[in-house]
């Protein structure tokens, strides 16, 4: 009886452990939803569709130019969250696929973007990513340089897994200045898994936040700008970046 009564609060004892590491994990792993902003963008506009796959969102433009856009969002950000920024690079007739990641992890699963590229084989395609999305995104490019055109960066870098100094491909990287998420002491360390024409450009008064639409992000610093102004400027950036491949 003894050894019943025993095991019994040894079972117990595991079951309250158990509850707690997975109450810990929902905690931890809670993702950043998308702002109402983001939303209505998800709504699509006159001349893009946003349509909805397994795997990603697709924001497609009716004239469509030769080049497409995959995109991974940054860690625990939905992928509507960038519904705002991928609205207005399609208005300009780049087609945009935003991946959904397993938990909101791109580091879960670093080659979804592959699922694009077998069903679209004969499109011309650039990667990019945010934060933790844009180091995946630059390790897919590493390993996949025949397969893309260029990798673009916003508020993220490149690791020695994902070095892209010798790739010839063209890179974008954008910062803002109040970003107090991104580490700036590793972004400048990693400047050498870059190439040398690398195109810099830093956000005036924006922060890690903003680079999506889904609220104020822990500890980031604050932005002297509107969301809708850095997204716009980042837009703007993007599409001129992209214009010149």
């Amino acid at each position: 009886m003894r050894k019943m009564r025993r095991r019994v609060w040894i079972l117990w004892g595991i079951l309250v452990v158990l509850i707690g590491i997975a109450i810990g994990l929902s905690i931890y792993l809670k993702p950043y939803e998308a702002t109402a902003a983001a939303l209505q963008a998800m709504e699509g506009s006159e001349s893009v569709s946003v349509l909805e796959e397994d795997h990603w969102y697709h924001f497609a433009p009716q004239s469509k130019k030769d080049l497409s856009v995959l995109f991974y969002p940054g860690g625990l950000v939905t992928p509507q969250s960038y519904a705002p920024l991928g609205l207005q690079l399609a208005e300009e007739g780049y087609s945009v696929f935003v991946m959904k990641m397993p938990l909101n992890l791109a580091v879960l699963s670093p080659n979804r973007a592959e699922d694009v590229m077998n069903v679209y084989p004969d499109e011309s395609f650039v990667i990019g990513g945010h934060s933790l999305g844009g180091a995946m995104a630059a390790r897919f490019a590493h390993d996949h340089v025949d397969q893309l055109a260029g990798v673009m960066l916003l508020a993220s870098y490149a690791d020695e897994s994902g070095r892209l100094d010798t790739t010839g491909l063209p890179v974008l990287a954008i910062t803002a200045t109040n970003d107090q998420v991104m580490d700036h002491d590793m972004f400048a360390a990693n400047r050498k898994f870059l190439p040398e024409d690398t195109l810099f450009y830093e956000v005036e008064g924006g922060n890690h936040s903003q680079f999506g639409s889904y609220g104020h992000q822990d500890g980031d610093g604050e932005a002297s700008i509107s969301s809708k102004e850095q997204t716009a400027i980042v837009a703007t950036t993007i599409i001129s970046w992209l214009d010149n491949i």
